[in-house]
């Protein structure tokens, strides 16, 4: 395995990472009151980690003035990987994540994906899988921010990282993999993921993503987002509708085909 698992103000934005990055370290942070929260939060999300998902949907993207109308599959296994595949007019797009790598593909296409982007490549839109993730891995933050509002809902702010404690040569990814999580208070489910996906390490210019999920609905005793909406450096940029969720479908390794 190459590398182990792993609607503000953009001036609200900018602030938060920017203390992302001074905070982020490579000594594990275990904050007692964020670990909980994320607990409760699978816990009301499903009893258990489901073996793998499958969720097809519509996703309609916006580009300047255009606007393209697409479908869109999202697949899990276990807590390690994930496929985000949208089909749209011009091209099918895809994001596989596994163990820590991932590939993008256009069309039959394959561009292998930098350690500095794989660090965010898991997919956020079925939480389960990505906090189990994070809340098995040993070397995992977790840092309970504050208990913020918006829109008048009460929402826990968490921040995590990973921070290679027991992997040295990898710590200088620390920092691009931060991840800051806003949970509502009264139901425990998440609300927003935001991270900045970076190509590479130094002065390069990253993408700040916000991912806002709504409308969970019950598959098989399982809540999952219906409602997606997807952010790029604070302009909307894709809305995702979930139609057709199933579980524990028998999902293999071979789903998810990293090169």
């Amino acid at each position: 395995m190459l590398l182990k698992r792993l609607a503000f103000l953009p001036c609200v934005l900018a602030v938060g990472f920017a203390s992302s990055a001074r905070q982020t370290s490579t000594t594990v942070t275990q904050d007692p009151q964020a670990i909980a929260v994320l607990q409760r939060s699978i816990s009301t999300m499903g009893s258990s980690l489901p073996s793998d998902s499958v969720a097809t949907g519509s996703v309609q993207t916006v580009a300047g003035s255009q606007a393209s109308l697409g479908t869109i599959q999202i697949l899990t296994k276990g807590s390690a990987e994930s496929l985000v595949q949208m089909t749209m007019p011009d091209a099918t797009r895809t994001t596989i994540y596994a163990n820590g790598q991932a590939n993008e593909l256009v069309g039959a296409t394959v561009t292998i994906s930098t350690l500095e982007l794989a660090v965010t490549s898991q997919a956020p839109y079925f939480p389960i899988p990505l906090f189990a993730a994070m809340l098995s891995d040993p070397d995992y933050s977790f840092e309970y921010v504050a208990l913020e509002s918006s829109n008048g809902v009460s929402l826990h702010h968490i921040r995590t990282w990973d921070s290679y404690a027991t992997q040295p040569g990898l710590q200088s990814l620390s920092s691009l993999s931060t991840r800051d999580i806003w949970i509502d208070a009264n139901s425990s489910l998440p609300q927003r993921i935001s991270y900045v996906s970076r190509p590479a390490r130094g002065a390069v210019a990253g993408t700040t993503v916000d991912v806002f999920l709504s409308n969970y609905q019950n598959s098989s005793g399982v809540l999952y987002p219906s409602s997606i909406q997807k952010s790029l450096n604070g302009t909307p940029w894709a809305s995702i509708s979930i139609q057709s969720v199933s579980f524990n479908t028998g999902l293999s390794d071979s789903s998810f085909p990293i090169q």
